[in-house]
């Protein structure tokens, strides 16, 4: 099988060397290595011009000519993958010598996602370990995600794009893998994330952080109906939801995931409600649902009758791609 490490790029000058050189130093070597500029006014490109120049047939390089962003960066560089495995690489990480390797030997025909895990390096450079499990689908629709940069897909994920979405680069990949039932991850850490001042590569950073309002989560129930009822709708939410309603459809056909996402969509008082009652039921058909107490089953009830609306009122109007 053969590899393309996609890279999107923007001012990251810094340490992108340091990145571009644990891809080179891969126990299995990548066949191409993608990049997309967006519009770095740094020495970006030239320093990917000097690698290019070292590696003439490995690196290929492009500037975005779609929607300026991280994740409209990394959707851009996606459609020149010609290779069968596709491995996202942000521009300020270091990859584990072995992380393609233990990732695509997890790649099966059953699993078309796999993804390590990672150490988190912060400014004062205090470490941290990170594990990620995979989301289910319904975990999916309020924001759960395997960052990209842990990714190792089947080039097979990348169609979910063909449908238009409105969604972050990594959740779309983590959504379709969901929605198939086909994603694993390995106990490898496999990449150092850094977190710095100018990282790009999220809306919410340790530096871009955004305030959600520490109220009960039944105050955030009735607050939302009552925002609603104002015609306070989120343009956001709307388009996310709609985009997952597309793929879940399209790649799973899951009824029930569906209608939680239509319900969200619409953003009416009603709407919230029947999500409410969606996500209830989806969540009462979850084995550690019918393994809890009496007592524990009302209290997962209840916190999955309100959580729809929980989610909408954090996330109203504060995230963008």
């Amino acid at each position: 099988m053969t590899i393309s490490v996609v890279i999107a790029t923007y001012n990251g000058e810094k340490y992108i060397r340091e990145q571009l050189d644990s891809v080179l130093a891969q126990t299995m070597e990548p066949d191409e290595i993608i990049v997309s500029d967006d519009g770095s006014k740094d020495k970006t490109w030239d320093i990917l011009e000097e690698y290019k120049s070292k590696y003439p047939s490995l690196f290929h390089l492009y500037h975005n000519t779609g929607k300026h962003g991280a994740h409209s960066n990394f959707k851009n560089a996606f459609q020149y993958v010609t290779c069968d495995i596709v491995a996202p690489c942000d521009q300020d990480d270091i990859w584990m010598p072995e992380k393609l390797e233990r990732s695509v030997a997890a790649l099966t025909d059953e699993v078309s996602l796999v993804f390590c895990q990672e150490k988190i390096r912060h400014e004062n450079g205090k470490e941290d370990i990170m594990l990620h499990t995979m989301p289910l689908l319904y975990q999916c629709i309020f924001g759960e995600v395997i960052p990209g940069h842990l990714i190792v897909s089947k080039r097979e994920v990348l169609d979910v794009y063909k449908l238009n979405t409105e969604i972050t680069f990594d959740m779309g990949m983590v959504l379709y893998a969901a929605a198939k039932h086909s994603g694993v991850g390995i106990d490898y850490i496999g990449c150092i994330w850094r977190r710095h001042e100018h990282v790009v590569t999220s809306e919410y950073s340790d530096h871009k952080t955004f305030y959600v309002e520490k109220i009960g989560k039944w105050k955030k129930l009735h607050r939302t109906l009552k925002m609603l009822r104002k015609g306070e709708k989120s343009e956001v939410i709307a388009k996310r939801m709609h985009s997952m309603h597309t793929i879940i459809e399209h790649f799973h056909g899951g009824l029930k995931e569906q209608q939680l996402t239509q319900y969200m969509e619409r953003q009416t008082p009603m709407s919230i409600i029947k999500a409410c009652y969606a996500h209830m039921r989806i969540v009462q058909h979850q084995n550690r649902f019918a393994k809890a107490s009496l007592h524990t089953k009302i209290g997962m009830s209840l916190y999955a009758f309100s959580y729809p609306a929980v989610y909408w009122y954090d996330y109203h109007n504060h995230d963008s791609l």
